[in-house]
C-alpha cells in the first residue's frame, strides 16, 4: 500500500531558489519509523531533512535527519520548516497579536 506525504524543498536565509541552505521539510502524519526517516532523508539528498508533526494547535514536533544520522537540532533547517509552514497555509496569519508558535525538538 503506498503512503504519500507533503513534502518541501526549501532554500533557507536567501531570497531566490537554489541558494542559500537547503533543507528538506517532510510533513509526517506520526507513521514513519526512524528508519524510514533516515532513508527519506538518504534518497532526498539535502544536508538536512525535517519531519514536522503537528501536536496541537501551534504545537509541533520536529525532527531533523542528514543523509547520515538524526541529529537533535538545526537552525537553517527550523527557519525553512516554519516559513515552508506559513507559505502553504499549514500556519495561518493572525490579524492582529502575535501567534505564539511551539516547537519540540530532541534538544528540548
Amino acid at each position: 500500500m503506498a503512503r504519500f506525504y507533503n513534502m518541501y524543498l526549501v532554500s533557507a536565509f536567501t531570497d531566490g531558489p537554489f541558494k542559500g541552505n537547503s533543507t528538506g521539510v517532510i510533513i509526517d502524519k506520526g507513521d514513519l519509523s526512524p528508519k524510514e526517516k533516515q532513508n527519506i532523508a538518504k534518497d532526498i539528498k539535502q544536508p538536512v531533512s525535517v519531519f514536522i508533526k503537528r501536536l496541537d494547535t501551534g504545537v509541533y514536533n520536529t525532527e531533523f535527519y542528514t543523509p547520515e544520522k538524526e541529529i537533535q537540532l538545526c537552525g537553517h533547517a527550523t527557519m525553512a520548516t516554519f516559513y515552508a509552514l506559513a507559505e502553504n497555509e499549514y500556519i495561518l496569519p493572525q490579524e492582529e497579536g502575535i501567534q505564539k508558535i511551539t516547537q519540540y525538538t530532541k534538544a528540548g
